[in-house]
């Protein structure tokens, strides 16, 4: 079965729409799954290199993502083309919200990237800084987006996340 989700970004990409495999729904966490296409696959892998997350020439295969109903972030695992964790991005974001037969979250600019073997990177922090600085965030989703990724910060040094989230 395919759901819809409309993920809106605050910048000049707006709302994009995915269409993607339900994996499971338990009420707390949707999780799916997307086989990349080859320009997908493309345009992913070059945008990890481009921002040190993957070796260059590393290529990307599938992605499991988690969206949470009640957490400020979501969870989406790369995987390569054998299938092997390539590693965890992390999108501080609003809590997924289901009207009719869609889902919408919106994109609140901080991420972590966690390789196996690597530290975490936090990114994205100047992205944040900026939408703050025009406006572009309410008060509760600066304050939120700023609890949220200094609480997954302490996670990750404890070992804690993503694992505790994304295990069935």
């Amino acid at each position: 079965m395919q759901v819809n989700i409309h993920y809106t970004r605050l910048s000049a990409s707006g709302t994009i729409n995915f269409c993607e495999e339900l994996v499971a729904d338990n009420g707390q966490r949707l999780t799916t799954y997307v086989v990349l296409t080859e320009e997908e696959r493309l345009q992913m892998s070059q945008a990890c290199w481009k921002s040190n997350m993957l070796p260059h020439g590393y290529l990307l295969g599938s992605l499991r993502k988690h969206y949470f109903y009640n957490e400020y972030f979501d969870v989406l695992a790369f995987y390569d083309l054998d299938g092997t964790l390539a590693g965890y991005y992390c999108d501080i974001a609003t809590p997924l919200r289901k009207v009719g037969d869609d889902y919408y979250l919106t994109d609140l600019f901080l991420d972590y990237w966690l390789a196996p073997g690597q530290p975490a990177m936090a990114l994205d922090e100047d992205e944040f800084d900026a939408a703050v600085g025009a406006g572009m965030l309410t008060a509760e989703q600066i304050e939120c987006a700023r609890t949220t990724f200094a609480r997954l910060r302490d996670e990750i040094t404890a070992s804690i996340f993503p694992y505790r989230y994304i295990v069935a």
